[in-house]
């Protein structure tokens, strides 16, 4: 049935503000924990070519440079061996996702441990793949508002990026680095590199500590078990502020807000649906609905998964490559003329413009400089233009344009090497021109990543087929899959698998001269002393409740409902010429916009019939219908689904009457196929009859301004039991609350999981 509940346009029709986002203390704790991690690799990255040359005074740079790649690579390498284990291990009910950041928070604080008390390369590769295979954190930030809290991961990774190489840089060798102060420190003398990694250790220990404390389990199947951690952080002000407490009494709310799992259009603050049958409003909402079991492994890998995962492969290959060679190339001491490239062979001898030798032989502490710089130049953009610009160029978008950054910059970084510099070589390069030339090719680096990254995370997280693996394809890919279909005309044959479209098949025609017509349609006749044309059974309306479980009869009910617009179009383009379509349409058309599905329902035992109240041709609205998969390709026999229902427990109609010449077979348990769902766009003078158990979308008017609405008038059949009468399927996995107990009941069947895709049609607009 149709609901009355109020719907925003998610593409953004309100601003979304840092303080709109929910459970603040959630969020900080997450942040909290993602800033240790580059914060710990940026700062061993700034002092990397110097530790090495330290465990090996008499190794060349090349050998130094290699053995710097390999070691920053082993804890990516790592940790790709190990992360679907964690991602796994995350989604199961003996461990949760608490567990295992909690697992990679103390193995990464042990490998820094370990790495600072290394003496040789062997002992410093064992700790950081210690720290990569013991490291499962990944991102599971789930939020109804994405753009925004997304952005807070890669936020905090470039508050990460400045603190951390400033740190390694200001604080690494300090007996070298400030003798007069630490000079005869014997501690520091023997390990010169030890302060940043015991630095980055504490910070990680912190916020280890933190998460025990206070962050709660999100996987729904491990969220009963005891949490020793929470209850005793629950407990520390009660302990700390115990003089302060007074006696009160506190409402109990029956909800407790969360980060919920939805896709970048579905993502919003859920309403309560009130089914268009229902005499009583529906206003109790109910909690969000949990997931007992898990999705089996083989069911994950959907082709939107393979295909979301291979480009954040890429994505993070290159940016991991990037990474390595920028610290590597900033440490590698300057090309100089005099010396030449004796030592190297003649095909890594420099040959401009394509092949170089040496870099720019900056210190730690001037590394820490750069990339600070590239860290203050990432928080400015996400603070002041990704979310504005993210909004109207939407995630797909966003993470195409901005992709083409990457080949400019890593083009680029090479030619840093001939910058003139103000000291000559074998100095390092400095001067106003250098830092300029790095600060620009940073720039551009830094554009891409702010854009790409939380594209690509919300992209991840929107390609999941059952948030109950949500940690599963994270670990796997360590943005929003969208189905995009046009919205044409809509036209008997078209629709004809679905329903009846009921329109004057003769508009052209006047009553006055129907008798003289010598071509009227085959069930036209003249009515009403010649006054009137009367198309004859344009429309099938079919009850068939006598096959209903409850065994209670449908009766015939009519509803009006006043729908807002909730879309902008005019007349799209026309399709090929059919007979008996619509007037003409022009040519010129704007790119379409985008109108996104969410949610579809259908009524198993009835039809139900649109009509539109209104004279005016130029009304539209938009009809959204579904295929039912076979029964099949949702479960098989004796499976149960992740929310622990049965396909074949939903209630449908098995059998049509003998009696009744229905044009269309009936479409049995299935699920909807999205990827084969249809869109159109109706006029005014058209109605639609969805056929008995046609999934469909509430419906939907479109208008130029708001405040615009469009009358109708429904015609079906029910019998008062929410199961019978309309069952609800919500793309995304946005499940709204409910109220009554009829309404608990369709709640509980209605949400048989499918894979998790938004499906958005695409409308066009013209100029008027």
């Amino acid at each position: 049935m149709e609901n009355g509940r109020k719907h925003q346009d998610a593409d953004g029709a309100q601003t979304v503000s840092w303080t709109d986002l929910p459970r603040k203390d959630q969020l900080f704790v997450i942040t909290m924990t993602r800033l240790s991690e580059p914060l710990v690799q940026t700062s061993i990255q700034s002092y990397m070519f110097y530790q090495l040359k330290w465990f090996d005074p008499t190794l060349p740079d090349s050998v130094i440079s290699g053995q710097a790649g390999i070691l920053h690579a082993s804890f990516t390498a790592a940790q790709f061996l190990t992360a679907m284990l964690w991602g796994r291990i995350a989604d199961s009910s003996l461990f949760g996702r608490k567990t295992v950041l909690l697992i990679g928070l103390a193995g990464t604080c042990l490998s820094c441990i370990g790495f600072a008390f290394s003496t040789s390369f062997g002992q410093a590769l064992f700790f950081r793949c210690l720290g990569g295979i013991t490291n499962g954190n990944v991102g599971v930030l789930r939020t109804i508002y994405q753009s925004r809290a997304f952005l807070l991961l890669p936020m905090t990774f470039n508050i990460g990026v400045i603190i951390g190489p400033i740190l390694g840089g200001v604080i690494s060798d300090p007996a070298g680095s400030y003798p007069d102060l630490f000079g005869n420190v014997a501690f520091f003398q023997r390990f010169p590199y030890a302060a940043p990694n015991l630095v980055s250790a504490f910070f990680l220990f912190c916020a280890l500590f933190g998460v025990w404390l206070c962050l709660e389990e999100t996987l729904d199947i491990a969220l009963n078990k005891p949490d020793r951690g929470l209850q005793l952080g629950r407990r520390l002000p009660t302990w700390l502020f115990r003089n302060r407490s007074t006696a009160g009494y506190t409402l109990l709310t029956n909800q407790q807000t969360e980060l919920d799992h939805d896709g970048p259009h579905t993502a919003r603050a859920a309403h309560s649906r009130q089914s268009s049958i229902s005499e009583v409003p529906q206003r109790t909402k109910q909690p969000r609905r949990r997931y007992t079991q898990r999705l089996p492994f083989r069911r994950i890998f959907t082709a939107n998964v393979i295909w979301t995962l291979t480009a954040n492969f890429l994505l993070g290959f290159h940016l991991g490559t990037f990474n390595s060679l920028w610290f590597v190339f900033l440490s590698t001491p300057v090309y100089d003329p005099a010396e030449g490239s004796s030592g190297l062979p003649d095909a890594l001898k420099r040959h401009l413009p394509f092949i170089f030798t040496g870099g720019l032989g900056l210190r730690p502490p001037e590394m820490g400089m750069a990339m600070a710089i590239l860290g203050a130049i990432g928080i400015g953009l996400q603070l002041g233009v990704y979310p504005w610009l993210s909004a109207r160029l939407g995630t797909v978008g966003s993470w195409r344009l901005f992709l083409a950054f990457f080949p400019l910059t890593y083009f680029l970084v090479p030619y840093l090497s001939l910058v003139p510099s103000v000291s000559p070589p074998p100095h390092a390069k400095d001067g106003v021109v250098v830092w300029a030339a790095i600060v620009v090719v940073l720039f551009l680096q830094v554009v891409g990543r702010t854009f790409a990254l939380p594209a690509q995370t919300i992209l991840v997280n929107n390609c999941t087929p059952h948030p109950s693996v949500l940690g599963t394809v994270h670990g796997i890919g360590q943005s929003d899959n969208e189905i995009v279909i046009e919205a044409v005309p809509l036209t008997r044959e078209a629709f004809a698998p679905f329903g009846d479209v009921i329109e004057n098949p003769r508009p052209d025609l006047h009553p006055s001269r129907a008798h003289q017509e010598p071509s009227l349609p085959f069930s036209a006749v003249v009515a009403n002393q010649g006054s009137a044309i009367k198309y004859q059974d344009v429309s099938r309306q079919i009850n068939l409740y006598d096959q209903a479980p409850s065994g209670r009869p449908g009766y015939a009910i009519m509803s009006m409902f006043v729908c807002a617009a909730r879309a902008r179009i005019a007349d799209p383009p026309p399709p090929a010429p059919v007979a008996g379509s619509g007037p003409d349409h022009p040519p010129e058309h704007q790119p379409p916009s985008v109108f996104p599905v969410t949610v579809l329902e259908r009524h198993p035992f009835t039809t139900q019939t649109f009509t539109p109240l209104t004279a005016d041709p130029a009304a539209r609205y938009l009809v959204i219908v579904a295929p039912t998969l076979p029964s099949s390709n949702n479960s098989r026999s004796g499976e149960e689904a992740p929310g622990g229902d049965r396909l074949a427990l939903l209630p449908v109609p098995v059998n049509l009457p003998a009696f009744a010449s229905y044009p269309r077979p009936l479409p049995g348990h299935g699920m909807p196929d999205v990827r084969r769902l249809r869109a159109f766009v109706a006029s005014g003078t058209q109605a639609v009859t969805y056929g008995a158990g046609t999934w469909h979308a509430p419906m939907v008017a479109l208008g130029e301004r708001k405040g615009t609405a469009l009358d109708f008038v429904v015609v079906q059949f029910a019998n008062g039991v929410a199961i019978e009468d309309c069952q609800e399927v919500f793309l995304g996995d946005r499940i709204p609350g409910a109220g009554s107990a009829g309404a608990w009941r369709k709640e509980k069947y209605r949400n048989v999981p499918l894979n998790s895709y938004m499906v958005r049609c695409g409308l066009h607009s013209r100029t008027e």
